[in-house]
């Protein structure tokens, strides 16, 4: 287990990294190791963090999963591109250019949200994690969310990647799920990172 701590106004600040060792920070992306050191540096010590564990019934692998007892589950995907590699970009899938050949993936955004959805209907299983009554009854009790993180890629220029049509890249990459480059600065406060 990884740990860091920070004073800030007098308080220790420190999430735990559950499943960090020498081999998986060897495996992880520059970007990855970035946000693996912010999580540790801005969450409440109170928070828990995840590398890439398999969740739901499909096993799948988001860089991220954190248990904040304020927030809930918070399922992240890290991505090291750079706008100049990106050649187009929808709600479903994204273009990139690398070394001169263009490569389709998932929208990192619709990839994230299917790690959430598949965790989330596996949970509600155990009946500590069951919604009893109500509107939710037999749902997950748990408030939960996804995003998406572009450890190279600034706010700016996520909002130029439409041309001028700010709006456009609101509906692909929305500010309240995406956090950028410029975002999670050693100079960013804890508390707007959170």
């Amino acid at each position: 287990m990884s740990t860091v701590m920070i004073l800030l106004e007098h308080e220790y600040v420190m999430a735990k990294l559950i499943n960090i060792s020498a081999s998986t920070e060897e495996r992880m992306t520059p970007g990855e190791r970035r946000v693996a050191s912010r999580l540790e540096s801005f969450l409440n010590d109170d928070c828990l963090v995840w590398y890439d564990i398999p969740v739901g019934r499909k096993n799948r692998h988001p860089d991220f999963v954190i248990i904040d007892p304020e927030n809930g589950l918070v399922f992240l995907e890290v991505k090291d591109w750079t706008v100049s590699t990106l050649r187009q970009v929808n709600q479903e899938q994204v273009t990139l250019e690398t070394d001169g050949l263009l490569k389709s993936e998932i929208n990192p955004l619709v990839q994230v949200r299917r790690y959430a959805c598949d965790t989330v209907n596996a949970l509600p299983a155990n009946p500590c994690l069951r919604q009893n009554d109500g509107q939710y009854k037999g749902r997950l009790n748990l408030a939960w969310a996804y995003g998406v993180v572009f450890t190279r890629i600034t706010r700016q220029q996520l909002k130029t990647l439409a041309g001028n049509d700010e709006n456009a890249v609101e509906k692909i990459f929305p500010s309240a799920q995406t956090i950028c480059q410029d975002e999670m600065t050693q100079s960013v406060l804890p508390e707007v990172f959170q």
